[in-house]
């Protein structure tokens, strides 16, 4: 089983954007967390079955779970760091918030990356 590191780099960064922006939109405005919270695990997932569909030819499930999850990884990682970071300098909250943000994000985010990944190479093969 191997990895390709071309298709993380660029699920990742399509990923990455989109967790940046849902992550800004979420530390200045932390009432919209409360609505529209299932959108960063729907991030991930998304962009761990970017890492599949990304993939030219067939990709095993193994491959496209591991893959899913480390591209998962990114844009829940980015978005909780930065929505942490951003409640904790406009908002006075706890720097030990941005810290667990970032690690629950990682965390999380490489759990739903890899359930996006394995589906959608279920579903393409």
């Amino acid at each position: 089983m191997k990895v390709n590191m071309a298709v993380i780099k660029r699920a990742g960064l399509i990923g990455g954007v989109a967790g940046l922006v849902f992550g800004i939109l979420v530390g200045v405005i932390p009432a919209l967390k409360c609505i529209i919270w299932w959108i960063g695990p729907l991030i991930a997932l998304v962009t761990g079955a970017l890492y599949v569909h990304f993939s030219a030819g067939k990709v095993e499930i193994a491959e496209g779970a591991l893959g899913g999850a480390l591209v998962g990884a990114i844009p829940s990682g980015i978005s909780g760091f930065v929505s942490n970071l951003l409640l904790f300098i406009i908002h006075d909250a706890s720097f030990l918030g941005v810290i667990t943000g970032l690690l629950g994000g990682i965390v999380s985010g490489a759990i739903a990356g890899a359930i996006g990944g394995l589906v959608y190479s279920l579903i393409k093969k």
